[in-house]
């Protein structure tokens, strides 16, 4: 195989903000109007009008009704017209991620392998009005546990290709789902490769040099304070995303997956057998008992390892080019870098550009305390790494007790679990970081504004995340 191959207003608000009635006003006239403006100029393209600026225009208009799919229909039809166009390709690029969900390749892996009886219409059940989006901006629970509300489960039940058993419970979802998962992975690599042509669009709007930046309203994610400014450094990083999405699924596909999610979280966990039977589980603690024996325990294909070395690589190159992009662009895009220095650009860009070389071999990494080497190539071998039987991936805590905790409810289901730092060590320091630290959290990456790369992030999305979780996650 080539390895390439929901509006009441809630009591709390877990997802998001409650919005004020008046700018819930504003919103829906604001979307009434934008809609019959797009209809008269979508009839005027359909009268056979010549493409111009004003179908950049009913593009957004679509976005601001919350019809995505539209959307990429009219930046497509430019694009037969206008093949280099830039703002087209970044338009057609955006939308088509946005709506991933609809491809044929995303249908194959939940009808063969999620146990669905169909595909999904993104669209719909993403960012129409009664789509998932619009109930989480306005506080709805997934799950409610009042008599007074339907949860957004239910809301949205009707645009999911599962019935009522499926979504009550992880068990019921798993339900039949016993094939061993390398099957999906192998699926879901084809997944991965399918976005190959969201990366060219976007590979023709970077090189377009009239393009500046494209604009998406906030109305699409169901708030106006949510808008996006696309430039090529977003453009970038949405590149780099993709190929870090890439190289993880080529990593994880790589390994022996005969485990099956029937067998990771089927309703047996509840009345285990007598030769499974462990007094003090729950069922999480059989979960994670379960798992710790399969995960990363043998190779199935190391050209896997290699297709994912390669697209990390190239993960680091886009994410290196959306640094010099978000330098030298003049306009203020979503990753806001007049907030940084470019002296802690310029120490992140090295860091990055070491850990591509140790990709290849032991690199010196900069801005480390204490100064370290890293040889990433391990990991990538056509032996790769495995972790031996005799290592278990987690240890269980026994100042915890959970034997009554069956509904896996106390302190969350697997805070019983941590990670074994001998697996750790063994899997992704040994050889790896020299010399390697007694303590891996002893190890500082002094890139950065204040000598953290995590404060560099912060200051590329400033507020922009904030609003977000303000949003749809904040409980009110």
């Amino acid at each position: 195989m080539d390895p390439t191959d929901t509006t009441c207003q809630q009591p709390e608000k877990p997802w998001g903000l409650s919005s004020l009635s008046v700018l819930l006003l504003i919103t829906i006239m604001g979307l009434v109007l934008a809609g019959c403006g797009a209809d008269d100029a979508l009839a005027g393209m359909e009268d056979g009008g010549d493409i111009a600026e004003d179908d950049f225009h009913l593009a957004e208009e679509y976005l601001a009704n919350n019809r995505v799919d539209d959307a990429r229909d009219v930046y497509l039809e430019i694009l037969d017209e206008r093949s280099n166009d830039g703002t087209a390709a970044a338009g057609a690029a955006t939308t088509e991620l946005l709506l991933m969900l609809d491809k044929d390749e995303v249908t194959t892996l939940l009808i063969e392998h999620l146990g669905a009886s169909g595909g999904i219409d993104a669209n719909e059940l993403l960012y129409a009005d009664g789509g998932l989006l619009y109930w989480a901006s306005r506080g709805v629970r997934w799950d409610e546990e009042s008599d007074d509300y339907e949860g957004v489960r239910d809301l949205v039940a009707e645009h999911l290709p599962w019935g009522e058993h499926q979504l009550e419970s992880i068990e019921g979802f798993v339900d039949g789902l016993d094939e061993p998962t390398g099957s999906a992975l192998r699926q879901l690599i084809t997944v991965v490769n399918a976005l190959s042509g969201i990366e060219s669009h976007i590979d023709t709007a970077i090189d377009d040099a009239d393009f500046v930046r494209l604009y998406v309203p906030g109305e699409t994610l169901h708030d106006a304070s949510l808008s996006l400014r696309i430039g090529r450094a977003e453009l970038s990083a949405v590149q780099a995303l993709i190929e870090l999405a890439r190289s993880a699924i080529y990593f994880i596909a790589a390994y022996e997956h005969h485990w099956t999610l029937e067998d990771a979280f089927g309703h047996w966990r509840h009345d285990p057998p007598g030769d499974r039977y462990i007094p003090e589980y729950a069922p999480a603690d059989y979960t994670v008992d379960y798992l710790d024996d399969h995960l990363l325990r043998g190779i199935d294909s190391s050209d896997r390892l290699s297709a994912s070395r390669s697209s990390l690589r190239d993960a680091i190159g886009h994410a290196r080019d959306s640094i010099r992009h978000g330098l030298e662009e003049p306009t203020t895009t979503t990753l806001q870098f007049d907030r940084v220095d470019e002296d802690d650009a310029s120490d992140v860009d090295e860091l990055l550009a070491a850990v591509a070389d140790a990709l290849e071999g032991p690199t010196e990494l900069p801005h480390t305390n204490p100064a370290i080497t890293l040889d990433l190539g391990p990991l990538f071998s056509n032996s790769g790494r495995t972790l031996p039987e005799e290592i278990p991936w987690f240890q269980r805590r026994d100042d915890i007790d959970s034997a009554d905790d069956d509904d896996d409810s106390a302190d969350g289901p697997f805070d019983h679990w941590e990670l074994n730092d001998k697996a750790i060590e063994y899997m992704f320091i040994d050889d790896i970081i020299k010399p390697a630290p007694d303590d891996i959290d002893e190890l500082d990456v002094t890139a950065g504004p204040d000598n953290d790369p995590s404060a560099f992030l912060d200051a590329l999305l400033g507020s922009y995340w904030e609003r977000v979780e303000d949003v749809y996650f904040t409980t009110r």
